[in-house]
């Protein structure tokens, strides 16, 4: 019976001391979202002074109010697996979502990005577009991830100002990564009270020199790699499964520190009803736009029509 009753108090004790210390690191958290919105004049203007950045890249820039997010309901699965992978220290550090085209991995990219940062677990996003001149390279990638790490990470504000001068700012892609993230990432030690920090890179394939997005894969998967004793950053990329990228993840020992999650492994009958949901959504919308209230609009049978003719492809839908 004193066995019985020293394990039991035994496990209670580590399931009090895990609640402590899960405690702590939401308080830490928290405190940290209190001092981002608490940037003095001085701070401020030493972010300000990491340039050239694309402050447009961002997920909830301005210049994307016209994308979407996932509606209510819809890639259910997928975006537990990916909050999943977020929140796992143990988790592979760099996950990458990949697509054919049409298949709704920047809308997805998008969404997992507003969880997070309602979460306070977001570091930085950059959504590549070739339409954009700032955002169809990776001449402004870190320091765009610099600036945003140091706004939204009080933590390492300090240390990112501290090494983001004009040199580092400007050098080769390994340089910027080395100087900007990973040397100020290291200065503190991670512990059992420390939240993941997750950077959302989407479209690399929209990035006009495939080479750099080449060079930047890899110099990524070994910074991550150096970075695993020191902080819990974790990276998401999304983009089509073209030539370059594939080439990047397939070589030998990155399976060592990267998962991939295929759009198009995924069941068709799952897609399908998501792009009828989406699809039944919209239409509603336009019935209620155009004043139809006393009309029955669409009828079931188009709507699955559509469906069908959108083949898996959300960018049919919208």
């Amino acid at each position: 019976m004193q066995v019985a009753v020293s394990l039991s108090t035994g496990t209670n004790i580590v399931q009090l001391k895990g609640g402590i210390e899960r405690g702590f690191g939401l308080v830490v958290d928290k405190l940290e979202q209190i001092q981002v919105t608490t940037i003095g004049a001085a701070e401020g203007a030493a972010l300000n002074a990491i340039q050239p950045r694309a402050d447009n890249a961002r997920y909830d820039s301005i210049s994307q109010k016209t994308s979407s997010f996932c509606l209510p309901n819809t890639r259910v699965a997928l975006l537990e697996e990916i909050l999943k992978w977020a929140n796992d220290p143990t988790a592979k550090p760099l996950f990458w979502l990949s697509g054919m085209a049409g298949t709704g991995k920047t809308t997805i990219a998008r969404t997992v990005a507003r969880k997070l940062d309602e979460k306070g677990l977001l570091g930085a996003s950059f959504f590549f577009s070739r339409d954009e001149e700032h955002r169809r390279s990776t001449d402004r990638l870190f320091p765009t991830i610099a600036y945003q790490l140091a706004r939204s990470k009080a933590l390492y504000r300090k240390q990112i100002i501290s090494a983001a001068d004009p040199d580092a700012c400007t050098a080769m892609i390994e340089k910027q990564l080395q100087r900007l993230v990973v040397e100020p990432l290291k200065t503190v030690k991670k512990d059992a009270t420390s939240s993941p920090i997750i950077l959302i890179l989407d479209a690399l394939d929209e990035c006009a020199n495939e080479d750099q997005i080449t060079e930047m894969i890899f110099h990524l998967s070994t910074a991550l790699q150096d970075l695993q004793p020191h902080v819990d950053l974790k990276v998401m990329v999304t983009g089509r499964p073209e030539t370059h990228i594939q080439g990047q993840f397939n070589r030998p020992g990155m399976e060592i520190v990267s998962s991939i999650s295929k759009l198009h492994d995924i069941e068709r009958s799952i897609v399908r009803e998501d792009i009828n949901l989406y699809l039944s959504y919209h239409l509603e919308g336009i019935r209620h736009d155009m004043h139809m209230a006393d009309i029955v609009w669409p009828h079931q049978n188009d709507v699955e029509t559509l469906t069908d003719m959108a083949d898996g492809l959300f960018i049919f839908a919208s």
